[in-house]
C-alpha cells in the first residue's frame, strides 16, 4: 500500500511539471470598419517547463474584409415651427424650424444632403394689450380720534390718522388680449396724520424702579420663601387734574424670589415599619421581609438621610421538605459489539449489536418521576478496531478556542477532522436499527498545511477512547432535566479565575471542559463574565452547575456579583428561593 501511494504522488508531480498549451481564444473583430484588415486569436502555456513550439505559436492572425460601410442616410421629419417673433397688432416677423440627420452607424451622421433648418415670414394679427391707469385720489376720511396723545398724555395708541383711495380704471387693463394688460403700480389707498386735532390730557407715568433690597432670609424654608422688594411712584409725570387724566396702572411695590440662595436643608426621618411579607418559599427554609420609607419627611436640599436600614428580614421555616424530581442518569457506555454473545471478526462486514442503559435517580419527598423515555437502547455495529480505511477528505477548520496559558505562552487552537469512508459498513440488514461501524481506526487523507497559530488534525473515530463506538440512532432526545448526571466534576481554579466542569471518564478528551470565567472589579465585587459550554456537554445541565458554583462562591466569600453572563442571570431568575438576587448589583 505504501509503494502504491508513493507511485501515485510521483505520477502527479510528473503531470504538474509537464507544460501544455491552452485552447485557442475566439477570433477578434476585424481591425478596419470599411476596408481590408486583420483578425487575431491567442493561447497560453501552463506548467513548470516550456511548451513545445516557438514564441510565435502564442498568436495567430489572418486577413479580413469588413462590409460595415456607411449606407445612404435620410433626414427625419421637420420639428414644429417656433413662435412668430412679432407679438401683436399685425406686425411682420419670422419663424424657424429644424430637422435631424439620423443614421444607425456611428460616424455616418454627416451623409444627409440638404439644409438642417429653414425660416419663413409671419404676421401676428392679435390686438396689443391695454395697460391700466390710476384715477384721481378721493377725499380724506374723518380722523379716528378726538385728540393727539403726547409723551405725557398717557396715550399709548397710534397717532390719529385719515385715509383716501383711488382705483386702476383709467383705463382698466385689458384681460382678453394675449398677453393681458399690466395692472397699475402703487398702493390703492394712502394714510395721513390728523395734525389739526388738539392734544389729549396728560396721564400719570411711573418713575423707574428702585434698586432691589436685601433678601428677607438666608435660605428658603418650607413655610416661607426669601424675597427681595423694590418700589416706584406715579410722578413722572403725575396725572393731570384738568382735563382729568388716568392714574398709573399697576402696583407701586414688586417682589421676586431670591433664586441665588439655597433651600434650607431638611433632614429625613423614618416612617413606620410595614407588615412582614409571606415566606419566600413554600417548602424548606426561606425568609420574610418588612420595609419602611424615609418619608416623614424625606431628606431634601442636602439634608441628612435616615440612619439605618430600609428593610429587615427574618428566617422562616415551612417545616416541609421540598420535593426532589427524578432525573435521568447519563447513558452507560455501549457494550461490546457481539453477534449472539460471540465477538465479531475484526475488519469484517459482519453485523453485531450493542446495548446501553440509563437510570432514574434522585427522586425523593414526593418529587415527579423522570420524563417518559426508554431505559435501554440497542443498535447495530461492526468491529473496525485498528482497521485502516480511505478518507473522504478533511473537514473545514473549527472555530478558534479560547486563549489558554501554557509554559508562559498564550495560545489558541483549532482543528480539522479526516472523515473516514464507511460506505462499506452502512447498509442496514434488519430493522429497527442501522448497523454502525465502531472502533479506533486510522483514516487516510491528503496532507494539509496547518494554520500559523496552534492547530490539530484528527481522525473522526481515532480521536475517541475505547474499543467500541457507534453513530446515529442511539441518543436520547428531550429527556434531559437540566440537573446534570453522574460523572460531572466541578472545579474552582482561583489562580486563573474560572470554574470548570469536565465529563470525567465519559469524555474522550479529558482536557475539554466547560468554563465560567470571572474577574474582580474591586476587593468585594466580582464580574461573572462569560460561559463556554462545548457541544459534547449540552443537555447535561452543565451551565446550571457552573452558575450555582459561582454564586455559592459569591455568598461564601461575602461578595457582590455583577452578572454579565446570560446563563447566570437566567439561573438566578429560575431559582429565586436560593436568595442569590440579594448579592447581585448593577454592572
Amino acid at each position: 500500500m505504501r509503494h502504491l501511494q508513493s507511485g501515485v504522488l510521483l505520477l502527479g508531480f510528473f503531470l504538474l511539471a509537464q507544460a501544455v498549451w491552452t485552447a485557442w481564444s475566439p477570433w477578434s473583430k476585424c481591425s478596419q470598419l470599411c476596408d481590408v484588415g486583420v483578425v487575431l486569436r491567442t493561447r497560453k502555456c501552463h506548467g513548470l517547463s516550456e511548451c513545445p513550439g516557438v514564441l510565435q505559436d502564442t498568436v495567430q492572425m489572418k486577413p479580413c474584409n469588413s462590409t460595415a460601410c456607411c449606407p445612404a442616410a435620410e433626414w427625419l421629419a421637420w420639428e414644429p415651427w417656433t413662435p412668430c417673433s412679432a407679438s401683436c397688432g399685425g406686425a411682420a416677423g419670422e419663424r424657424r424650424r429644424e430637422r435631424v440627420c439620423s443614421h444607425p452607424t456611428p460616424g455616418c451622421e454627416l451623409t444627409c444632403v440638404g439644409p438642417k433648418d429653414e425660416t419663413e415670414l409671419c404676421i401676428h394679427m392679435q390686438p396689443c394689450p391695454v395697460h391700466g391707469g390710476w384715477t384721481k385720489w378721493s377725499s380724506w376720511t374723518p380722523c379716528i380720534a378726538r385728540c393727539i396723545p403726547g409723551p405725557f398724555s398717557g396715550g399709548s395708541g397710534p397717532f390719529p390718522t385719515k385715509r383716501r383711495y383711488r382705483t386702476c380704471t383709467s383705463p382698466a387693463p385689458s384681460k382678453e388680449t394675449s398677453p393681458a394688460g399690466n395692472d397699475c403700480q402703487g398702493p390703492t389707498e394712502e394714510t395721513g396724520n390728523c395734525s389739526e386735532l388738539p392734544n389729549c390730557p396728560v396721564h400719570g407715568v411711573w418713575t423707574g424702579w428702585s434698586a432691589w433690597g436685601d433678601c428677607s432670609a438666608s435660605c428658603h424654608s418650607s413655610r416661607a420663601s426669601s424675597v427681595r422688594t423694590r418700589l416706584r411712584s406715579c410722578s413722572n409725570p403725575a396725572p393731570s387734574a384738568h382735563p382729568h387724566a388716568k392714574h398709573c396702572p399697576g402696583a407701586s411695590r414688586d417682589e421676586k424670589k431670591c433664586d441665588e440662595i439655597p433651600n434650607c436643608p431638611v433632614d429625613g426621618a423614618w416612617g413606620q415599619w410595614g407588615p412582614y411579607s409571606r415566606c419566600s418559599v413554600t417548602c424548606g427554609v426561606g425568609f420574610i421581609r418588612s420595609t419602611r420609607s424615609c418619608d416623614r419627611p424625606a431628606p431634601q436640599h442636602g439634608g441628612k438621610p435616615c440612619d439605618g436600614n430600609a428593610s429587615k428580614t427574618q428566617e422562616c421555616n415551612t417545616r416541609t421538605h421540598c420535593p426532589v424530581d427524578g432525573v435521568w442518569s447519563a447513558w452507560s457506555v455501549w457494550s461490546s459489539c457481539t453477534e449472539d454473545g460471540r465477538p465479531l471478526t475484526n475488519c469484517n462486514d459482519m453485523e453485531g449489536t450493542q446495548r446501553r442503559r440509563q437510570y432514574c435517580v434522585q427522586k425523593d419527598f414526593g418529587g415527579a418521576p423522570c420524563s417518559l423515555a426508554p431505559v435501554s437502547e440497542v443498535r447495530g455495529c461492526y468491529d473496525i478496531t485498528n482497521c485502516q480505511l480511505p478518507g473522504l477528505g478533511w473537514s473545514g477548520w473549527s472555530e478558534w478556542s479560547l486563549c489558554e496559558s501554557f509554559n508562559n505562552k498564550i495560545t489558541s487552537t483549532r482543528e480539522m477532522i479526516c472523515e473516514p469512508d464507511l460506505s462499506g459498513y452502512s447498509a442496514p440488514r434488519r430493522p429497527p436499527w442501522a448497523p454502525q461501524p465502531s472502533g479506533v481506526l486510522r483514516s487516510v487523507c491528503p496532507p494539509v498545511l496547518l494554520s500559523t497559530m496552534t492547530g490539530r488534525i484528527l481522525s473522526r473515530l481515532g480521536a475517541l477512547n475505547g474499543r467500541w463506538f457507534g453513530f446515529g440512532s442511539g441518543s436520547r432526545s428531550g429527556s434531559g432535566s437540566g440537573h446534570g448526571g453522574p460523572g460531572l466534576r466541578v472545579q474552582h481554579d482561583r489562580e486563573r479565575l474560572r470554574f470548570t466542569v469536565s465529563l470525567g471518564s465519559e469524555a474522550g478528551n479529558t482536557q475539554e471542559c466547560a468554563v465560567l470565567r470571572y474577574k474582580f472589579t474591586n476587593l468585594k465585587r466580582v464580574d461573572l463574565m462569560s460561559t463556554h459550554v462545548p457541544e459534547a456537554f449540552r443537555g447535561r445541565g452543565v451551565a446550571a452547575l457552573l452558575s450555582k458554583a459561582a454564586m455559592d462562591f459569591v455568598v461564601e466569600e461575602h461578595l457582590q456579583a455583577c452578572v454579565s453572563c446570560w446563563y447566570v442571570q437566567k439561573f438566578i431568575q429560575d431559582h429565586p428561593a436560593l436568595g442569590y438576587d440579594h448579592h447581585v448589583v448593577q454592572c
